[in-house]
């Protein structure tokens, strides 16, 4: 068996570029690797569903299938806090 897959999370992403995208094939692994989950075998409407949800439980602040069916793309939500040293930032 070959390493565990890990479900993506908002640190991973910068204050540039807040977003991810998950292709199609990585969420149906992601999916399987789940114990819980019967094995499924297509990018189905049960296996988005399930990755949306873990999606909003691991802190995205939004997730959805994107226009070609291909995948799912996740966004954060950055906060930016000036340090408080510098009180013209604010």
């Amino acid at each position: 068996m070959g390493r565990p897959f890990d479900f993506p999370t908002p640190q991973s992403v910068t204050i540039g570029n807040p977003t991810m995208f998950v292709p199609a094939e990585r969420v149906l692994n992601l999916y399987n690797q789940d114990s819980d989950n019967p094995k499924a075998v297509n990018f189905s409407q049960r296996v988005r569903d399930w990755f949306i949800h873990e999606a909003y439980a691991v802190g995205w602040s939004n997730a959805g299938v994107d226009g070609g069916n291909t995948g799912i793309l996740l966004v954060a939500n950055i906060q930016v806090i000036p340090h408080p040293s510098y009180p013209q930032l604010t």
